[in-house]
C-alpha cells in the first residue's frame, strides 16, 4: 500500500518529466503536511498550499498560528475573510 503523501510525490514527479516547464503548484489543505513541503522546497519548487488554520510557522523568527501572522503581516491587496466577513 502505498502512502498518500508517496501519490502526491509521485503526482508531482509525473507532471515534472512530461512538462519540463517552470510550473506553480496549487495544493489543497491535504497537501499542508512536512512530507509533501519538505520535498517541494528540496526540489525548488513553487508553491501554494491552502493551510489548514492549525499550521504555525515562524515569522519574524517567531513560530506563530497563521491567524496571528496575518493580523501582523502588512499585505499590499485587500483581503477577505470568508470566517467573519470583514474586507
Amino acid at each position: 500500500m502505498v502512502s498518500e503523501n508517496s501519490e502526491i510525490l509521485m503526482g508531482i514527479d509525473c507532471v515534472l518529466e512530461t512538462i519540463h516547464k517552470a510550473l506553480i503548484w496549487v495544493i489543497d489543505r491535504g497537501g499542508d503536511r512536512d512530507q509533501t513541503i519538505q520535498p517541494l522546497i528540496w526540489m525548488k519548487q513553487y508553491f501554494i498550499i491552502r493551510l489548514r488554520e492549525n499550521r504555525h510557522l515562524s515569522y519574524k523568527g517567531k513560530a506563530m498560528s497563521i491567524r496571528q501572522i496575518s493580523k501582523k503581516a502588512h499585505l499590499i491587496y485587500s483581503t477577505y475573510s470568508q470566517e467573519s466577513a470583514e474586507v
